[in-house]
Parts: C-alpha cells; structure tokens; sequence
C-alpha cells in the first residue's frame, strides 16, 4: 500500500505544479502583451491594453 500511496502524493505534486506553471505562464504571457502596448499611445494603446484583458481574461 505505501507504493500506492507515494504514487497518490506524487500525482497531486505534480498536478499542482502543473496547474501552477501554467497560472504563472498566463500571468508572464500578460505582463508581456501589456508591455507591448507601451510601444503605443492614444488610443491605440487604449484598445491594445483592452484587447490584451479581454484575451486573458483580466478587468
């Protein structure tokens, strides 16, 4: 039983990691379209940020 059970824990470490990484990902992949949007003014920086929250869900 403690195979089974190292497997469990070892399973739930990795699907938190996992899920983890990826919240970290989206949040890097934002930072980064907002970042492009000061390359802007006016505004077409105005709709690059909106677009930027709509495409990642942000408010």
């Amino acid at each position: 039983m403690k195979v089974v059970d190292a497997r469990n824990v070892a399973t739930e470490k990795t699907t938190a990691a996992r899920s983890d990484a990826a919240v970290e990902k989206t949040n890097a992949d934002y930072a980064v379209a907002i970042e492009k949007c000061s390359a802007f003014a006016g505004d077409a920086k105005d709709k690059c940020v909106k677009d930027s929250k709509l495409a990642f869900g942000k408010n």
